[in-house]
């Protein structure tokens, strides 16, 4: 007798409890610098007023996100004076996505 076994994403951050805590403080912190913030069908869109230097930080700290979580998809577009992020995740990590982005 044999069984199929399901195979689902891992939906786990690779962070320790204090790499954990700092990194959400840093989410606050730049969270807190949106200008607006709207909800998509699978996730969270911050928009941030700003150039090069808040740019640079966007795009760091997302990839450092996707590094613990790649469960988290992540997709950040500038125009003019405007950065755009995106956070997205499937319907198993909704949860997590909610925590750290308040999204759903």
């Amino acid at each position: 007798y044999a069984r199929e076994v399901t195979r689902l994403p891992v939906i786990a951050c690779s962070l320790d409890a204090t790499g954990q805590m700092q990194r959400l403080g840093d989410w606050s912190s730049l969270l807190g610098q949106a200008a607006r913030r709207e909800e998509t069908p699978d996730g969270v869109r911050y928009t941030f007023l700003g150039g090069d230097d808040l740019e640079e930080r966007v795009r760091k700290l997302a990839a450092a996100e996707k590094e613990c979580c790649p469960f988290l998809d992540f997709d950040v577009v500038r125009t003019d004076d405007e950065i755009e992020l995106t956070v997205a995740a499937p319907r198993e990590a909704a949860g997590a996505l909610r925590s750290v982005f308040s999204a759903g």
